[in-house]
């Protein structure tokens, strides 16, 4: 009975132990850089239309966005060619809502 008890606690110890080393890991790689957020501007196109572009970056780019997302080009929800974006409203990352109530409707009807 007690070499049951013992290898039950083994298991037990090695298993926590194992889990322990798997989270250790992934801390690591959050903080290597690897790790991607989602998220979306509400723009100005240069023809005058505006649309929502979509963003795939760093959350170190992410805080500089509105500022690096002008001159960039961007598929037209109208035309469906690229142009380059003149003017940036609003940024926000992909799950939250935008502020601004125009942002929100023009949110609501682009397509993912």
């Amino acid at each position: 009975m007690k070499k049951i008890l013992i290898s039950i606690s083994c298991t037990c110890l090695l298993a926590l132990s194992s889990a322990q080393a798997d989270t250790a890991v992934n801390a690591e790689k959050n903080i290597g850089g690897d790790v991607k957020v989602d998220a979306k501007c509400h723009v100005v196109l240069v023809d005058g239309n505006e649309s929502i572009a979509l963003w795939r970056l760093s959350p170190m780019h992410y805080s500089k966005l509105t500022k690096t997302a002008v001159g960039e080009k961007t598929l037209s929800t109208k035309t469906h060619k690229e142009v380059k974006i003149y003017k940036v409203i609003e940024c926000t990352l992909e799950h939250q809502m935008f502020t601004d109530l125009k942002s929100q409707k023009l949110d609501k009807k682009t397509l993912r």
